[in-house]
């Protein structure tokens, strides 16, 4: 059991590791650019709790200027053909179930004659 917990924390600690975030002194452009870019990864939107976690000294507006980038990230990214992410075995975390009931439907569209 100690095994399986070990491994669990190392594969986060690794995945987490593996994310290039923006010193906590960098300026608000900084954090919007990376959130913008996480969204258009399809990266769900991390929480402020957790995002700080992970950068000491990050403030209030660098998170608020995170998540303005990651909303106009999402929306770019949930505007393209949700067929054609499924077309190129991207991964879908649902971030677009909001803005585009129908577009998990069409990714599995897309992932389905991918596999076919």
């Amino acid at each position: 059991m100690k095994f399986v917990i070990s491994s669990i924390v190392l594969m986060f600690v690794v995945g987490c590791a593996g994310i290039p975030f923006p010193s906590g002194q960098q300026q608000a452009s900084a954090w919007e650019q990376f959130g913008q870019d996480q969204a258009l990864e399809g990266q769900r939107k991390l929480s402020q709790r957790g995002l700080g976690g992970q950068v000491a000294g990050m403030t209030v507006a660098q998170y608020q200027a995170y998540s303005q980038g990651w909303e106009i990230g999402r929306i770019q990214y949930c505007d393209q053909d949700a067929r054609n992410v499924g077309l190129r075995d991207f991964t879908y975390r649902g971030i677009c179930d909001t803005i585009d009931p129908l577009f998990r439907s069409q990714y599995y569209e897309g992932r389905f004659e991918r596999i076919n």
